[in-house]
């Protein structure tokens, strides 16, 4: 690849530096919240199926250590998100002012390193790029809707179901609650939340790409 050439890999490069540079660390999740819900949502699913195949104590035992495991994911990864967006909500105007200043000056830099590739090729990709992302958004409008309006509610609602007839200690009881196909039809919403989540940052950075080509397209 000569140095007059743009590609895609190329943009990953650019986008990502720039994150680096902009973003702090405390906004964006970090691997404890992460997998803390990825923990608890698959937790989920392995107590139910084991609740419902087995029996005796030993059933009792492990899906209540999986329970515990769900309860403890799912809190945690609550918890970290909660806390990372009360930090920007606590963040005074004029710091918030600042940082989207420095974030500005480093777009510009950014834009100005794209700006120099020719033009066909920035007007070729952005053309390819506008119509890949009108196809992700409809297939991914097909597989979870508006799953990024709604935050967290799915999630609460599936703690809901599971625990809306639970009493305090009677955790033998937690799993019978819930019937076998209803319960894996809510361990599917989970696992169907996190991988709408996936899609809509690939989204997002599609949606990055394209605002890039299009303002390194603009006339000086």
């Amino acid at each position: 690849m000569n140095a007059e050439s743009i590609s895609f890999s190329l943009l990953h490069e650019k986008v990502s530096q720039y994150a680096k540079e902009t973003e702090a660390p405390d906004d964006r999740p970090g691997p404890v919240e992460r997998w803390a819900f990825v923990t608890g949502c698959a937790a989920g699913g392995v107590g139910l199926v084991l609740a419902k195949a087995l029996s005796g104590n030993l059933a009792v035992r492990l899906s209540t250590v999986a329970l515990i495991l769900e309860l403890t994911g799912l809190a945690t990864s609550l918890f970290c998100m909660f806390r990372r967006e009360w930090r920007g909500f606590q963040r005074p105007h004029e710091e918030f002012s600042r940082e989207l200043d420095q974030s500005f000056d480093h777009y510009v830099k950014l834009v100005a390193s794209v700006r120099v590739h020719p033009k066909v090729e920035l007007q070729q990709r952005l053309r390819y790029l506008k119509a890949r992302r009108a196809s992700l958004a409809y297939r991914t409008s097909l597989f979870s809707g508006s799953m990024d309006r709604l935050g967290v509610l799915p999630v609460l609602a599936v703690l809901y179901v599971q625990f809306k007839d639970w009493r305090f200690g009677d955790w033998a009881s937690t799993w019978d609650n819930v019937h076998l196909v209803g319960g894996l039809i809510l361990w599917a919403l989970l696992l169907a939340y996190l991988v709408s989540w996936w899609l809509i940052r690939l989204r997002s950075r599609l949606d990055v790409y394209e605002a890039l080509l299009a303002e390194a397209l603009e006339e000086r």
